[in-house]
């Protein structure tokens, strides 16, 4: 139990996406402040598929995302739905922005976007054993995924450090999952 206590809390906006949410705190150290959360409508959290091919690949999707107005490369992921367990919004999304499926899922870790100013919490799943579905792939109204592309490792940790690649979710799933990632023997 924290010796910090919300004195107050109330919205003080909101869309049909999120809203803000304004807390005054009582800190530990007895003075006050007010702290701002953002909280997403309908949120179970979301999920993050790292998607590794036999030949040891990643599956990134391309897609172009208008708050930062540019194209981004990262690997699938999405919401989970009221009524999903995570998995099962895990194999939903991998379906929908890439049309595979697979047969082989691991949990393998999870984490919060950004603590300071939000409670969203990602879960991270490893599938291997990929096959092509029949189902092509859709996305949720509004989102076009632009094209697919597989990467090994090695290049994905490249594009990460040189820049390419800064999608936040997709950098720390990477990480987290590293340990769990089938790596291929490097030529000398």
């Amino acid at each position: 139990m924290t010796d910090w206590q919300i004195l107050n809390q109330k919205t003080v906006y909101k869309n049909p996406w999120f809203r803000v949410e304004k807390k005054r705190i009582k800190r530990s150290d007895n003075t006050q402040g007010d702290y701002f959360t953002l909280r997403r409508f309908n949120s179970h959290g979301f999920v993050v598929v790292m998607a590794q091919d036999k030949k040891q690949n990643l599956v990134l999707i391309k897609q172009f995302r208008p708050t930062l107005m540019a194209y981004t490369w990262e690997v699938p992921m999405g919401g989970i739905e009221k009524h999903e367990q995570p998995i099962q919004a895990a194999q939903r999304e991998l379906l929908e922005e890439t049309s595979l499926k697979a047969k082989s899922w691991q949990e393998v870790g999870q984490f919060y976007v950004g603590a300071g100013h939000t409670d969203l919490k990602g879960t991270i799943f490893l599938a291997t054993d990929l096959f092509k579905s029949k189902q092509q792939a859709s996305g949720e109204p509004g989102e076009i995924i632009d094209q697919t592309k597989r990467i090994s490792l090695t290049n994905l940790e490249k594009q990460i450090r040189n820049g390419k690649i800064q999608d936040g979710p997709t950098i720390s799933s990477f990480y987290l999952s590293k340990p769990y990632l089938k790596m291929k023997k490097e030529s000398k």
